[in-house]
Parts: structure tokens; sequence; C-alpha cells
């Protein structure tokens, strides 16, 4: 099929070539992300949203590294519901749960 010509008499090029040229012809324009009011956006369109953060997450598993607190993170605005909401009791369950605590700890605060 590499010697095929079109009726326009024109080989066409592979569908990567085709897309490496169609992606070299945009136009890229580079937005400022960091002048959004996001209160401001949610306020226009009667929103509210309350943000948590790896902090809270590492508040409450300070054995957690940064990646695993957003995974954690995640996995809370994932499974949260509207009748218990997103909370401190949900952050701790489900971290639990992604990444069970070590035995040593769980001992000592079975024995307090």
């Amino acid at each position: 099929m590499s010697g095929f010509i079109n009726r326009a008499g024109v080989k066409p090029a592979h569908q990567f070539e085709r897309n490496l040229t169609m992606i070299k012809s945009r136009k890229t324009t580079k937005y400022d992300y960091s002048k959004i009011d996001i209160d401001k956006l949610l306020e226009q369109r009667r929103l509210v949203a309350v943000m948590w953060n790896t902090e809270d997450v590492l508040n409450v598993r300070p054995d957690l590294n940064d990646d695993q607190a957003w995974e954690v993170l995640k996995e809370c605005r994932d499974k949260h519901d509207c009748e218990l909401g997103f909370n401190w009791n949900l952050i701790e369950c489900v971290a639990g749960m992604l990444f069970p605590e070590p035995c040593d700890k769980q001992s000592v605060e079975e024995t307090e």
C-alpha cells in the first residue's frame, strides 16, 4: 500500500505525519491561569466549593508522602456522599483503605 496514489495523483501521508503537520501548524495561545479568580467564577454561577488539599491529608496521616496524599484526596472526591460529606473521617478511612497503617502504629493505638 506504500505505492498507493489517490485520484488527485498525490501519495497520501501516513496518519502520523498528517497529525504531526496539523499539530505544528496550530497556533498555540498561552493563558495565564494565575489570573483566574476561582471565587468570582463560582459566584457568577451561584456555586460554592470547599477545598481540601494534601496538607489536610498529611495532618491526618503524616506517614504518607505528597503523592499518596493526592491519591487519597482524589479517592475522597470520588467516594464522598451528600449525606456525610467530605470530612476528616472520610480522609482517615480512605487513607486507611489505600495505604494501611504500619502494624506497630495500630497496636500502639489499640493499647491506649
